[in-house]
């Protein structure tokens, strides 16, 4: 004996969860699948279909072997390869009671169930698979609250039973169901197709009940004062279930050997054909049947079915488990009859309806009757956990086997897995490192032509640190290399005779030539032309007087500080000029061109440029060629003191500006073997250096 409750249906929760839950409900006739899913708060049909079951005789027989291949090919048609379904068990291999335990604790009652079930089963519990439910009632009886109304003295008696069974404990309805272990096997086999695999067994009862409660609960039916007696019609078997319409529970069920096959074998009698021609004109053809044409001929037809009608009907009444019968509920298959409402009607006196499980959902079906999938839809509902009922013949040590098997498998797909991702990782290391070779390769390859070109990189890197210095070096020397002799005699040109020089004071300190000038002048007149004519050369910049004296003699002696050009700004300086008196004497009149003479070109110039005529005589033959009269122009010198004759190689300013290129790109370089002009310091005295004159022909510098 074994029990199996909700907390041993804990192994089928270890199936692949990919794998899709279904509900199957073989018939005698048919197989129906059904898939319900939750979506948020509604639920929706997911999956549903039926297929009709081949004949394996006269007598509309079915064998296991036919019913897998249906079972397999209605799977196909929806490509399920993997199944986890939940097998209906009929009611006639089931025995189903009902009884109370004064516990509610589930411990207690899956102790107390063994107890109880040998006072209901008729066969040995140790080959019965035994499977349970149970609600609590509270101190409520198990008969339905209008048995106590049938007439005054069951009424007294009813009373006094509630009395009785009304105790200030909780207690518990147990619905127990019992199987057996042998008939479950033999069960499991029709099941025995590849990917399919057992969630749960239910019992047909409970499934018919449960979709009938799931339709109560969304369209009310009006029992009239009554309770309500749900028949389930199928071909062969048809089952009665009691419900209380006041609670809403199961009160009594009970399944009998007639059904729809009734009215086929009566059509294949009269009308001389074969039962499966009988079938097919029944469920296609009905208006050509025998039962067609005389509908009068029903209820003869009919008779055994509605003997069991009236039958179950007594018995409830007898057994006071109902005070009346308010309606009639059809379901099933042969609940779509033509003219069976109104038999069943006439001949019990009680309103009868046909209940639809899928409108509930919105659906319908092409493939079958509707009331067709009442019990798989109510094996389907414990997927979406709205089941009342819930019970699981499914023996454990079958879940196990399930479970054992499901986890081989996926153990053998792991191990192919892992096995086809080692051989894909071993095929990528292997093509990496074959790469890596052939790169190796072509890197010692191109390693070996770059070595000679990585030698002469580092070679030049040398040569160009060399020469990086080098022209530091000479970048210094430039900044501060200063021909002082070309200084002196640019500073004689700014002289006359009536200026001398005392004493001269060179300072090169931060790369600055400041030259300090002590002079006297004749009168405050000279002194003024020789320092505007300082101020004008292009050699010094900076002019400042700090001291002037009036000496005894009338003599002005002054002190003059300026800077000193070094010689590349002093070259810079002198091209600039040179561009300006081009401009100057291109933007002249043409007329004026040819009427102003040599001698006054540079009078001109220097008006233009805003400089004194003799600082700029030469500068005009840059611009045309001289007369005569310019080269025989000559200057007086006043003498005033001691004079020293102006040195042969004296250069006038204006002779460099002729020599000069036109732009700092032909300026020679001066070369890196000039030194840095130290400190100087010149004292002369009582010396004039006289300003030669423009006549001289110019020295070429070296």
């Amino acid at each position: 004996m074994s029990v199996a409750t909700k907390k041993s249906s804990f192994a089928t929760k270890l199936l692949v969860s990919t794998d899709r839950q279904l509900a199957v409900d073989i018939g005698s006739r048919w197989i129906k699948l059904v898939e319900l899913r939750r979506r948020k708060e509604r639920i929706e049909v997911s999956l549903l279909d039926a297929a009709p079951i081949a004949f394996a005789s006269a007598r509309g027989d079915v064998t296991p072997t036919q019913i897998t291949e249906t079972l397999e090919k209605l799977l196909r048609r929806h490509n399920l390869k993997n199944a986890s379904v939940i097998s209906i068990l009929p009611r006639e291999f089931v025995t189903v009671k009902r009884f109370e335990v004064p516990s509610t604790r589930r411990e207690q009652i899956e102790q107390m169930v063994p107890l109880e079930a040998e006072k209901y089963v008729p066969f040995a519990l140790e080959r019965a698979q035994l499977s349970f439910d149970f609600e609590v009632i509270g101190g409520e009886t198990v008969a339905s609250a209008d048995s106590a109304t049938r007439h005054a003295a069951e009424a007294d008696a009813a009373q006094v039973a509630v009395a009785t069974l009304q105790v200030g404990e909780q207690r518990a309805l147990v619905h127990l169901a019992a199987a057996r272990r042998s008939v479950i096997a033999q069960f499991l086999k029709l099941y025995e197709v590849r990917g399919v695999k057992q969630h749960a067994i239910d019992v047909s009862t409970f499934a018919t009940y449960n979709a009938f409660a799931y339709h109560t609960r969304r369209q009310p039916i009006n029992a009239r004062d009554g309770d309500i007696l749900l028949v389930e019609l199928g071909a062969r078997r048809t089952e009665f279930i009691l419900i209380a319409a006041a609670t809403g529970a199961l009160v009594f069920s009970r399944s009998v050997e007639h059904g729809g096959d009734l009215l086929t074998e009566y059509i294949a009698s009269h009308d001389h054909v074969t039962f499966e021609e009988a079938e097919k004109r029944k469920c296609e053809q009905w208006g050509a049947t025998c039962l067609g044409q005389q509908p009068e001929t029903l209820p003869e037809a009919l008779q055994p079915l509605l003997a069991e009608f009236e039958k179950t009907l007594r018995y409830v009444s007898t057994a006071t488990l109902t005070a009346r019968i308010g309606t009639i509920v059809l379901s099933g298959g042969g609940a779509m009859t033509p003219g069976l409402l109104t038999v069943v009607q006439e001949r019990l006196r009680i309103p009868v309806e046909v209940v639809d499980p899928l409108s509930d959902f919105g659906m319908h079906s092409d493939t079958a009757p509707a009331p067709a999938f009442s019990i798989a839809i109510g094996a389907a509902l414990r997927m979406v956990k709205e089941s009342r009922i819930t019970v699981d013949l499914l023996p454990v040590d079958v879940a196990k086997l399930q479970t054992q098997a499901v986890r081989k498998k996926r153990l053998i797909q792991a191990g192919i897995a892992a096995g086809i991702l080692l051989l894909g990782g071993l095929m990528i290391f292997g093509a990496r490192v074959a790469w890596s070779m052939v790169t190796l390769k072509q890197l010692a390859t191109e390693q070996a032509t770059l070595r000679p070109l990585r030698d002469s990189v580092i070679r030049l890197e040398r040569e160009y640190t060399l020469l990086s210095n080098s022209v530091n070096q000479m970048e210094q020397i430039i900044e501060t290399k200063t021909s002082w002799s070309q200084a002196l005699r640019t500073l004689s040109e700014c002289m006359d005779t009536n200026v001398w020089v005392r004493q001269l004071q060179v300072s090169t300190r931060q790369r600055r030539n400041t030259l300090t000038i002590t002079a006297r002048a004749v009168t405050l007149e000279d002194y003024m032309r020789f320092k505007d004519a300082l101020s004008k050369s292009t050699r010094f910049e900076n002019i400042n007087v700090p001291t002037t004296t009036r000496q005894a003699d009338d003599t002005t002696e002054f002190v003059i500080t300026c800077e000193v050009l070094p010689d590349y700004k002093y070259v810079e300086r002198l091209i600039e000029k040179k561009a300006r008196i081009m401009d100057v004497m291109r933007q002249a009149p043409v007329h004026v061109r040819h009427v102003t003479s040599a001698s006054n070109a540079p009078a001109a110039a220097a008006a233009a440029l805003d400089t004194p005529p003799d600082g700029l005589a030469a500068a005009a033959s840059i611009a045309r060629p001289t007369s005569a009269s310019a080269h025989a122009q000559k200057s007086t010198v006043t003498e005033r003191a001691p004079a020293v004759a102006p040195a042969p190689e004296a250069v006038p300013e204006a002779a460099l500006l002729n020599q000069l290129p036109n732009s700092m790109s032909a300026v020679p370089v001066f070369t890196a073997g000039m030194s840095r002009m130290p400190a100087l310091s010149l004292a002369l005295t009582n010396m004039v250096l006289p300003r030669p004159a423009l006549s001289q022909p110019p020295v070429t510098t070296p």
